[in-house]
């Protein structure tokens, strides 16, 4: 899935930040937006509820561009 949202696919991977992890610097995921956002594991937050709508918002965010973006292409 990587290779194909890098080859300008309509696909995202969306790594979601559950628990604290020592790094992503040296995963194929380095190069991918997380959520949250903050780069705060969901297990970080006070609010857990707070993080999840976070991250369902974004994940929308995502959706949009994509259904946007893909309208385009069957308009050429």
């Amino acid at each position: 899935m990587i290779k194909r949202q890098e080859a300008g696919d309509a696909v995202r991977v969306i790594p979601v930040l559950l628990h604290s992890i020592e790094t992503l610097a040296e995963t194929p995921f380095q190069k991918l937006v997380s959520l949250p956002r903050n780069g705060c594991p969901i297990d970080t937050w006070r609010d857990s509820d707070k993080a999840w709508a976070d991250v369902v918002v974004e994940i929308r965010w995502f959706c949009d561009r994509l259904r946007q973006s893909e309208g385009k292409r069957q308009k050429r």
